[in-house]
């Protein structure tokens, strides 16, 4: 996946998609700070780029910024609200009847 990334960095860095990729592929080795960078680096390309939020949710939240981390998580799900892991994260943050609705839109 690293040198996927790597590849797909050199041959069109200027889009969302190829900065979340390179961001994904430095989380997964431990590079915070790295990921960090190329999901910032997304959002500037699209703001609303649903993977790069969802990348910022999880660097976040490792570094325990968890305020940012709920911010990034809603924005993300707000953007791509069909996307099961995002409504699976959603549901998470909510209570009681509406908790066990959201799972079980996400199951659906």
């Amino acid at each position: 996946a690293h040198a996927a990334a790597q590849k797909a960095l050199a041959i069109s860095p200027q889009t969302a998609a190829t900065q979340t990729a390179a961001g994904l592929s430095a989380f997964r080795s431990g590079e915070l700070s790295q990921a960090e960078r190329h999901f910032r680096t997304a959002l500037r390309f699209d703001a609303r780029y649903a993977g790069a939020l969802w990348g910022m949710t999880r660097v976040s939240h490792v570094v325990s910024h968890f305020r940012s981390a709920k911010s990034y998580a809603e924005a993300a799900y707000r953007s791509s609200p069909q996307d099961p892991i995002l409504i699976l994260a959603h549901a998470n943050t909510l209570k009681l009847a509406e908790h066990i609705a959201a799972l079980r839109e996400a199951l659906a």
